[in-house]
């Protein structure tokens, strides 16, 4: 196997500024996320999304769960950045997050109505007959622990707190 990358000590000064550097990231792939899907550019919103994901993980690897620092994007004046904010919070903020998604489920035709309205109907426990997860799901939420568990082990070593 490949031997895990050192990365260097980093004061919590550091560690701030990357959280920062992360959330600018994830606004401002939020906002080019929701003009590529109303604008029907399939491959670039493809690619926005999966951008915007990485950033939400790497929030979450950060010990303490960095993504709590998306909470003041659920206020932004962009649709998309509110909604991405609040998909990505919907674990760690659920109420927060529900209040978010119901504001825009409710924008009439607005471009991110069903998907919000959906994401409300899973937080309120309205999709439960969906049935239980596929082994393919679990599998990845199982990897995703994975690699969350040994990046939370990294930061905490780069921090001198391991």
């Amino acid at each position: 196997g490949r031997a895990p990358t050192e990365f260097p000590m980093v004061t919590e000064d550091e560690l701030k500024e990357h959280v920062a550097a992360l959330v600018n990231e994830f606004e401002v792939n939020s906002i080019r996320y929701l003009d590529a899907s109303t604008e029907y550019r399939i491959g670039e919103s493809i690619r926005l999304s999966k951008k915007i994901y990485r950033i939400a993980d790497a929030l979450e690897d950060i010990p303490g769960d960095a993504r709590s620092s998306l909470v003041p994007l659920l206020d932004h004046e962009n649709l998309g950045v509110r909604y991405q904010a609040a998909s990505h919070l919907c674990r760690l903020e659920p109420a927060l997050a529900l209040v978010a998604l119901q504001a825009i489920a409710n924008v009439p035709y607005g471009p991110l109505m069903g998907a919000a309205g959906m994401a409300v109907r899973h937080l309120t426990g309205k999709m439960d007959d969906l049935g239980p997860p596929t082994p393919r799901v679990l599998e990845h939420i199982a990897k995703r622990e994975r690699e969350r568990d040994a990046n939370r082990a990294a930061w905490l070593k780069r921090l001198g707190r391991a």
